[in-house]
């Protein structure tokens, strides 16, 4: 959203705490792009972000994360 919104938005941070007595459940719902995606800015000058191409991000990630898994 921060990229595409050219920095007008940031991203939610990602975290559940629990601060009250009772038991706390999060359900996480992660929506990611089709893999042929470019992600750049859409809104204003590309200044800020570099244009990537999501299913090269999401497999570098993969292999940054998971090196034994030779993805």
């Amino acid at each position: 959203m921060e990229i595409w919104s050219n920095g007008a938005f940031s991203s939610t941070p990602h975290r559940v705490i629990n601060r009250g007595e009772q038991d706390r459940y999060s359900i996480p719902l992660f929506v990611n792009p089709s893999a042929d995606v470019l992600i750049e800015p859409l809104i204003g000058e590309h200044h800020h972000f570099d244009s990537f191409n999501y299913g090269h991000y999401q497999r570098d990630l993969w292999r940054r994360t998971f090196p034994i898994a030779k993805v």
